[in-house]
């Protein structure tokens, strides 16, 4: 009976043996995307400046989402490199060019209807149900920035209330059309509780 025991105990142990080892390969493979990524990949920055206007619980919200952000950008088949800053003239010391940056607002006019690889998009690091609306925009006119809203009303048909994103899902979504293409993938990120269905092409049309 104890060997029958033993027999039994063999496949679950080697089975996790399998696991143990597969998990290590892939954290190795994510790893070396990631220094890739630092060497190649596109920027994509995090405004920090909107700290003060948050409340300490709202804050660590804010960090919880960007480790997040993080764990899904490694596990991306084209990782991003990711800068923060908190003041405008960081962007100017990192050697990025004014025409290159696009400040990602939802209150901005103009749509992101297809995903540059030349530019380098500016995200603002807050939970958005703290900050006053148009804030971000605010803040990228001031500085002179060009800006971009994703097309969410252009492909989906919206519940009522706001089109807020966390910067997890936001940052799925800017992966997602950076290796595709295509927003019909991407926006599969957006909470289902926000919206019904997607808007067919010939009503875009």
């Amino acid at each position: 009976m104890e060997k029958d025991k033993d027999t039994q105990k063999e496949p679950e142990f080697k089975s996790s043996l399998i696991l143990q080892y597969w998990d290590r390969s892939l954290d190795k493979l994510l790893a070396w995307r990631s220094a890739q990524a630092m060497v190649f990949g596109q920027p994509l920055v995090f405004d920090l400046s909107y700290e003060g206007h948050m409340s300490k619980r709202e804050v660590e919200n804010t960090v919880s989402q960007l480790i997040e952000v993080e764990a899904w950008n490694r596990r991306a088949t084209d990782p991003s490199i990711y800068t923060f800053v908190t003041a405008a003239g960081q962007l100017y010391k990192q050697q990025l060019l004014k025409q290159q940056l696009v400040y990602l607002t939802a209150d901005s006019p103009n749509v992101l209807r297809t995903y540059d690889h030349s530019k380098v998009y500016i995200v603002g690091a807050m939970v958005d149900r703290s900050i006053q609306r148009g804030a971000s925009l605010a803040n990228a006119k001031r500085l002179k920035l060009a800006t971009a809203r994703l097309p969410l009303d252009e492909f989906l048909h919206w519940e009522t209330g706001a089109k807020n994103l966390t910067l997890d899902q936001l940052i799925r979504i800017l992966l997602t059309i950076k290796e595709t293409g295509k927003w019909e993938e991407a926006l599969k990120f957006v909470p289902t509780r926000n919206m019904t269905v997607f808007i067919s092409p010939a009503e875009r049309d």
